[in-house]
């Protein structure tokens, strides 16, 4: 989804989620769970994600499918939301309300996802102490995620939400490059 009248949509209809899952005192990780598998499943199969964006397809078939392949597997709650999404023409918007919900269910727990780039694998000493060190600057729970670019040479690059700190060694790199040209 790139536009912001889809975020939008999206975005109401990630909190329409949460609300319905507070009413029913659904467990909102276990729903969020169920959400996130469901969107790889979509992710990876592409037949499936073709045939449940489908315009051409009925919706009565559509949610036949989904009720086949969810029922015992997921809350009844998230089955009877993609049946919603499918009747309402907004089941495009899967995936970015998945990825809204999961960031609420995040914010109500506290919890700030932090994306660690580095150009080798970190021990876990150093992950334990950026969580660490992290955690009391941002005031919360810390999830890393870590990555390994060698070309970065040496360093950290850390990206919370969009915001992104630089301190590669590449980075600086092209920065004296930079200042050189000037």
């Amino acid at each position: 989804m790139t536009n912001s009248k889809d975020n939008l949509i999206a975005k109401r209809y990630s909190d329409a989620l949460l609300s319905l899952v507070r009413e029913n005192n659904a467990d909102v990780q276990n729903i969020n769970s169920q959400l996130k598998s469901i969107k790889e499943v979509l992710v990876t199969s592409s037949d499936l994600s073709s045939f449940l964006s489908n315009p051409i397809i009925s919706a009565e078939d559509k949610k036949d499918v989904v009720s086949k392949l969810l029922n015992d597997k997921v809350d009844v709650i998230l089955i009877n939301f993609i049946k919603l999404l499918i009747d309402k023409e907004r089941f495009f918007a899967f995936e970015e309300i998945s990825n809204i919900f999961d960031a609420e269910v995040d914010n109500l727990n506290n919890i700030q996802k932090v994306s660690v780039t580095s150009a080798i694998e970190l021990n876990e000493n150093l992950k334990n102490r950026l969580i660490e060190k992290l955690s009391y600057k941002l005031n919360k729970n810390i999830e890393l995620v870590t990555n390994v670019d060698s070309d970065i040479i040496a360093g950290l690059i850390i990206k919370i939400d969009d915001n992104v700190i630089d301190m590669s060694l590449k980075h600086k790199f092209e920065e004296m490059k930079k200042q050189m040209i000037k």
